[in-house]
């Protein structure tokens, strides 16, 4: 588990990390029940910290706090992908036809070396930091945008985004073809083609997203059940 004792001098910060990273990446489940006290034994802290990450995490969707009952890792399910994939694709259409009105050759040039390093990555079928690379160059068309209230928004639904690619591994089962999907957007971007670029993203984000919904389990075997976790 993710989970260490931490130096109370970082707390509030240090505990929402540590808690978010163990959500992402898995070691907290979906549907996972998060005994706080445990957590914050674990952890070294006080209950507040703890508590305030969980206010923190219902905030970004990674936790359901139930009334009487706690809190709990929040599932992940068919209909949660198409919500998430839903705002991202709003968010990255819009941020891609901003990033094409003003980008430089240099930019694109950058943007490039981005896809060659997924292409390194998917050939060594390093799937880990494939999702990290790939994120990479999302986050970098957003931040092209020169939009900072897009780009705030998009950090809030990455951590998701994140979670889910990372939850289903199994579903990038043709990595070659994720930097090549990204090919499309690239050659938008080059050409200055604002609504071009709008539509290579958002057709790269729906067939992602379909590509998750087909692979994504009928039943939630792949979740643990509501118990309790540190």
């Amino acid at each position: 588990m993710s989970l260490r004792s931490v130096e109370t001098s970082t707390l509030d910060l240090e505990v929402l990390e540590r808690i978010r990273d163990a959500i992402v990446q898995g070691d907290i489940p979906p549907g996972r029940r998060i005994n706080q006290l445990r957590t914050a034994s674990h952890l070294g802290v006080s209950r507040g910290p703890v508590r305030a990450a969980m206010a923190k995490l219902a905030q970004e969707g990674l936790v359901e706090n139930v009334p009487r009952r706690g809190s709990f890792a929040t599932p992940l399910d068919r209909s949660t992908v198409a919500d998430v994939y839903g705002v991202r694709e709003a968010l990255e259409s819009f941020a891609a036809a901003e990033a094409a009105s003003g980008i430089t050759r240099g930019s694109v040039d950058e943007l490039r070396r981005k896809i060659e390093r997924m292409q390194a990555l998917a050939a060594r079928k390093d799937v880990r930091r494939l999702v990290d690379a790939d994120l990479e160059f999302h986050r970098r068309v957003v931040e092209l945008s020169g939009n900072r209230q897009i780009a705030y928004l998009w950090k809030i639904t990455e951590v998701n985004i994140r979670r889910i690619l990372l939850f289903r591994q199994k579903a990038l089962s043709t990595l070659r073809d994720v930097p090549d999907s990204h090919l499309p957007t690239i050659e938008a971007l080059r050409r200055g083609d604002p609504a071009a670029a709008a539509e290579a993203l958002r057709t790269h984000i729906r067939e992602a997203c379909a590509d998750l919904v087909a692979h994504w389990p009928d039943r939630k075997e792949d979740e643990s059940p509501r118990r309790d976790t540190a």
